[in-house]
This record gives C-alpha cells, structure tokens and sequence, in this order.
C-alpha cells in the first residue's frame, strides 16, 4: 500500500468517525427532546386529571342539591302555602 492510499484511507475513516459522531450528538439530542415533550405530557395529563377530578367533585356536589331540593319540594309540594 502507497504512502498516498494510506492518507487517503485514514482521511476516510477520519470522515467516518465523524460522522459517526456527529449522528451520535444528533440522536442524543433528539432523545433529549423526546423525554422531555414525555415528561411535558406527563404533566400535562396529571392536571387535566385533577381537573377532570375537580369537575366530577363538582358534579356530585350538584346532584346532591338537586336531590336535596327535589326531596324539599317532596315533603312541601306548596313551600308558599303554610
């Protein structure tokens, strides 16, 4: 092998190993990327539970005093009538 197809071979693999690299740190950082935006989503589904938690709490909360009212107007059918 030549003085010159040894630099060129070493040139190649210099490339190669940059490359190499470089779609290294790209992969990283698109992993990166995505753990966070899953994290962001994690989060994002905790509040929209506790909302949706809330809400329910709340709709219970008005059944109650509709039932309430209803079992009222049971028991006094004329509430302007003594």
């Amino acid at each position: 092998m030549t003085r010159e197809e040894l630099v060129t071979l070493e040139g190649q693999l210099n490339r190669c190993r940059q490359e190499r690299n470089d779609d290294s740190q790209r992969l990283e950082e698109k992993l990166a990327l995505m753990r966070k935006e899953k994290i962001d989503s994690c989060k994002e589904l905790e509040k929209m539970r506790l909302n949706l938690r809330a809400s329910s709490r709340e709709a219970d909360e008005l059944r109650r005093q509709m039932h309430s009212l209803r079992a009222e107007e049971e028991w006094n059918p004329f509430p302007h009538y003594p």
